[in-house]
């Protein structure tokens, strides 16, 4: 009996099994396929040759099960104190996403913002990091158009820039049902970054910190996240720090090269892993897949459409550009670099799909990707190896707007 492989299938191998399975999945899908790989070629060979093997695959099994237990232990002392003391280096963010404190903690706005002066008319500009970048040069779009309004009248305007990075419609919509009524806006200008917001539509999460540490905002989905070693803080800490490493060295050895000019904000091998993970949707065999994801969350543009109605706000979508789209050099090299056919994408098909649910819907909405696209051919809108627009493409943008505005007289004064 001792010779045979029954003997292998005790009921605490069998357990030591069971449980390294489990740990397995919970750290990576692909790590428990390998340890199944694994665990079925030892029972071919038991079954081959168990005289030979009993005895040293059992101990084998239960040798690897120490390491990995013992791994697992360190693992979860790391996480409990990430997650108990908070060290300082995580530099997390103490705010909640979603509170006015996104805002004050960041110095972006204030409690006198909710004082509003009579007799003045008051933009609400809503966005993510578009909407932020260069507001401290006081060259983001929203600081133009205040300038071209001073400019060209009326004066008593006034423009709000309630824009906050790593954002989405989802959270545009939290706030502006949460804090509109505070800020007592006339107009409600709302940009949508075709690049990523079609992915983030949805209000989900509350981000931690410059290393990207983020947890669902829902209690439950915030316990299964427990399951599930990715939303780790120590894994996230672990990729982020793993990205800035080799964002480094990329950067060294480019700069060695003279590749890429020293001003430039990323690596070009990291700014084309970007792109390339964007041009997704303009992919024609992709157009089924984003037309799902849109009207499955389009919802959130019917609220804030509602919300402006009710009040008799002006609401006004304005779609930004994704580079890929605009600049043909930088589309040249993802064509190069990952073997994307020209013949294969659909520049135009994301604005096409949002500017058509507008329009179904009766909600305004402004395209800018067509004079980008004219722009970008004698000027250079966005900065080096960035998805953000510098101060020419700020300003391109003001002026679009302020034309729109003007034109469709949706800035009334008295």
């Amino acid at each position: 009996m001792k010779n045979s492989p029954g003997a292998f299938f005790d009921r605490k191998t069998i357990a030591i099994a069971c449980l390294l399975a489990l740990l397995t999945i919970l750290f990576h899908l692909t790590i428990f396929i390998i340890f199944i790989i694994f665990l079925i070629s030892l029972i071919v060979t038991l079954y081959k040759y168990p005289g030979r093997y009993n005895e040293r695959l059992k101990s084998f099994l239960r040798n690897g099960a120490t390491v990995v237990i013992a791994l697992f232990i360190i693992l979860c002392v790391l996480e409990g104190y990430l997650r108990l003391i908070q060290p300082q280096f995580l530099r997390i963010d103490r705010s909640i996403m979603g509170d006015f404190s996104d805002y004050t903690d960041r110095g972006y706005l204030d409690q006198k913002v909710f004082h509003k002066p009579a007799g003045t008319f008051r933009i609400l500009g809503l966005g993510d990091s578009f909407a932020v970048n260069l507001t401290g040069a006081g060259q983001n779009y929203h600081d133009y158009l205040r300038r071209k309004f001073l400019e060209n009248g009326p004066r008593n305007l006034d423009i709000v820039n309630a824009g906050m990075e790593c954002t989405g419609p989802g959270y545009y919509w939290h706030m502006l049902a949460k804090y509109g009524p505070l800020f007592k806006p006339d107009l409600v200008i709302v940009g949508f970054f075709v690049g990523n917001d079609f992915s983030e539509m949805e209000f989900k999460y509350r981000f931690r910190g410059d290393y990207y540490i983020k947890e669902r905002v829902d209690p439950f989905q915030r316990f299964l996240q427990v399951f599930n070693f990715k939303w780790w803080w120590f894994s996230q800490l672990a990729q982020r720090n793993l990205v800035l490493f080799s964002e480094r060295r990329n950067k060294k050895e480019e700069a060695e090269k003279k590749a890429v000019p020293q001003e430039a904000n990323l690596s070009e091998t990291r700014f084309l892993q970007i792109e390339k993970e964007a041009i997704w949707i303009a992919e024609k065999k992709n157009k089924q897949r984003l037309t799902e994801l849109f009207h499955k969350n389009a919802k959130v543009l019917d609220n804030m459409k509602e919300w402006c109605r009710g009040r008799d706000i002006e609401l006004l979508i304005v779609m930004f550009p994704d580079q890929f789209q605009v600049n043909n050099s930088l589309r040249a090299k993802l064509m190069e670099q990952y073997g994307i056919k020209a013949e294969s994408l659909d520049l135009s098909f994301p604005n096409k799909l949002l500017f058509d649910y507008c329009r179904k819907n009766e909600i305004r909405c402004l395209d800018l990707l067509d004079d980008f696209q004219k722009e970008a051919r004698s000027k250079q809108l966005y900065k080096i190896n960035d998805t953000h627009w510098n101060s020419e493409g700020n300003r391109l943008t003001a002026e679009i707007i302020f034309s729109y505005l003007q034109e469709q007289q949706l800035v009334k004064t008295k």
